[in-house]
């Protein structure tokens, strides 16, 4: 399949064949150059119109069906006449944008697209590269492409440990590469494709970036590092309890050793960053009896406390906060 910018106009070339009243609208056209008899009339009467191109819209003139409008595609300002159809020979056809050759086009010159129906096409080939399975593809979709604006990942050359950037500004680390159809798995037990997708359209969970771990720095007891298991979950946070020889970090009430590079002696255990006092994440538990706040939040009356806790409603996880709901909303009816 090969494409040309006529006067700004994306254009599918073709071999040369007849144009004909019959023949598929728009079009481009020239005129017939080559040694037939029609060619051979076209050389003697009109030298100079070989290189002259016609955008063939297929409206037929009332005197005859032969004739046919046309414009002159290098200047379309100039209007249009009616000319005999049968000194022309169609050359190509107009694209127009989202539609199959379009998307085929912007494809073979590096871009990924996408299809109103979901279908994603990723392209890693060369400029001007034609590929049969991929048009076989693009063209059994119904018109409505357009330009995935960022390029996919290549997780190609992704490793054991990469720290993973999601969409909706999650992290992750990979824990597994494969060779498999989705051979990237990360530490939330997802699976990806190579290009960081999960499926054929974009989602919150796609990898967007992926980059090396940074070097584990020097840590000391009480600092607070976040640490992922290879076999999945979510990151978490704990306090550095010993560094000398190894580092010491107690996890869910057993003593797990590291190694200075953060990888745990059972294999199952790596620290992938220091935190800053600002960023760790810690459980809280509360226990009371709950009152009318205001709009955002409630009051918690603990039996020890001296004075009620305040808490957002947004704080809690959706079965507690239901909870708290139903009694709040219970109050009211007292």
């Amino acid at each position: 399949m090969k494409f040309e910018i006529i006067n700004g106009k994306l254009c599918r070339m073709v071999e040369p064949t007849p144009l004909t009243p019959d023949s598929t609208f728009p079009c481009v056209a020239k005129f017939i150059f080559d040694d037939t008899p029609m060619g051979r009339c076209n050389k003697a009467f009109r030298p100079g119109a070989k290189d002259m191109v016609y955008l063939v819209d297929g409206d037929h003139g009332v005197n005859t069906p032969e004739e046919i409008f046309m414009c002159d595609i290098e200047d379309l300002d100039r209007g249009g006449e009616y000319n005999m159809a049968f000194e022309y020979e169609i050359i190509g056809y107009p694209v127009d944008r989202g539609s199959a050759a379009w998307a085929m086009w912007q494809w073979m010159n590096g871009k990924g697209v996408v299809n109103k129906g979901g279908l994603l096409v990723v392209s890693n080939k060369a400029a001007n590269e034609y590929d049969d399975k991929t048009w076989e593809i693009i063209s059994s979709m119904p018109d409505g492409w357009a330009i995935r604006e960022s390029q996919p990942l290549d997780l190609r050359k992704a490793e054991v440990g990469d720290i993973c950037t999601r969409r909706d500004g999650g992290k992750s680390y990979v824990t597994r590469v494969d060779d498999t159809q989705m051979p990237i798995r990360t530490s939330d037990n997802l699976w990806y494709h190579m290009d960081g997708r999960i499926d054929v359209i974009d989602t919150p969970n796609d990898i967007v970036r992926i980059e090396k771990p940074q070097p584990i720095p020097e840590l000391k007891e009480r600092d607070w590092v976040e640490i992922w298991h290879k076999d999945g979950g979510s990151a978490q946070h704990h306090r550095v309890d010993a560094v000398e020889p190894n580092i010491v970090i107690e996890i869910h009430g057993t003593k797990m050793s590291f190694s200075k590079d953060g990888e745990s002696t059972n294999g199952y255990w790596n620290i992938t960053r220091k935190l800053d006092p600002i960023d760790v994440v810690i459980p809280v538990t509360l226990e009371g009896t709950v009152a009318m706040g205001n709009e955002f939040g409630f009051a918690l009356l603990s039996p020890n406390a001296k004075s009620p806790s305040w808490i957002a409603l947004d704080a809690l996880d959706a079965p507690t906060r239901e909870l708290v709901e139903s009694l709040l909303k219970a109050q009211e009816g007292e």
